[in-house]
């Protein structure tokens, strides 16, 4: 429970008591935000100032931020005593929720779910349908479940929870590159540089380009992990959070039997089996996706 606590609160013969330091930076961040600053230039205030975070590290980002401005335990609990007036909380939704709505007019891609659902029965995109339904572009052959934003949502909280209490998953070593790989690599440089067919030398070209992209994507593993880790910090989340969601997440794979598969950009994937997002039906898998 220590682990996972929220900044602003500690433990004291197992009762959950305010900290009080730590609590004075959760309010100035409700402050701060309400009087107009943007959730990145607090971020840049408070890692400018060294104020350390829950983890006692110089670390903070939008999404570090934009955590403690959704996280309901603020507003207090029956284990949570109250940091946060329920009026400032309220408050400070509202105005998240107009930027969101600002910064989304205009703009093409219709939500954040837009290029990041895939069917896993056809392998087609997702489209959206009505105001919040989701279904897949091919379903008139594939016949896979509709999903609304709000499922998605549920889900994605759940995800993330899992893999806050799952750290061991990020320490894994990312994936060795095959022993040939640099070998074969050559071998198609070679052929280039002696190829005199220009269809050939196309497909050569082709080739070498997406090894040197599988290879690539090996060592971008750690940076991508350490992208995540950043993000995460220790506390889970109550909320959906679309700056946390835009910036962990790669690809959501829906299938007929309910599960849905969230990608996450270092290459680990966490399945939910239900809609509710308590994997109660068949139970949660989680598996390191070849990395």
């Amino acid at each position: 429970m220590q682990r996972h606590m929220p900044i602003g609160y500690k433990m004291v013969d197992g009762k959950i008591e305010i900290e009080t330091d730590k609590a004075e930076i959760v309010k100035m961040i409700f402050t701060d935000y309400l009087n107009g600053n943007s959730m990145l230039s607090i971020a840049k205030m408070l890692m400018k100032n060294g104020v350390r975070n829950g983890n006692d590290k110089v670390n903070w980002t939008h999404c570090s931020v934009g955590k403690i401005l959704g996280n309901y335990k603020y507003m207090g609990d029956e284990f949570y005593p109250q940091i946060i007036d329920k009026s400032v909380f309220t408050a400070v939704q509202e105005r998240r929720k107009e930027i969101s709505e600002h910064f989304g007019k205009g703009v093409k891609r219709e939500t954040i779910f837009t290029d990041k659902i895939f069917c896993g029965e056809c392998g087609k995109p997702y489209r959206k349908h009505g105001k919040s339904v989701w279904k897949c572009k091919s379903y008139a052959h594939c016949k896979n479940l509709f999903i609304t934003e709000d499922e998605l949502k549920t889900m994605f909280v759940g995800a993330v929870n899992e893999l806050i209490k799952s750290k061991a998953l990020l320490k894994k070593s990312p994936p060795k590159e095959p022993p040939k790989s640099n070998y074969k690599l050559r071998q198609i440089e070679n052929q280039i540089k002696k190829e005199s067919s220009p269809d050939e030398l196309v497909k050569l070209i082709f080739k070498r380009a997406e090894m040197v992209y599988n290879n690539s994507k090996i060592y971008d593993y750690e940076s991508k992990t350490e992208k995540i880790k950043e993000a995460l910090d220790e506390s889970e989340i109550t909320l959906f959070d679309e700056n946390l969601f835009e910036t962990i997440v790669e690809k959501l794979t829906i299938f007929k039997d309910g599960r849905v598969e969230f990608k996450f950009i270092n290459g680990i994937t966490i399945e939910r089996n239900d809609k509710n997002g308590s994997g109660k039906k068949g139970g949660n898998h989680t598996s390191a996706n070849s990395i």
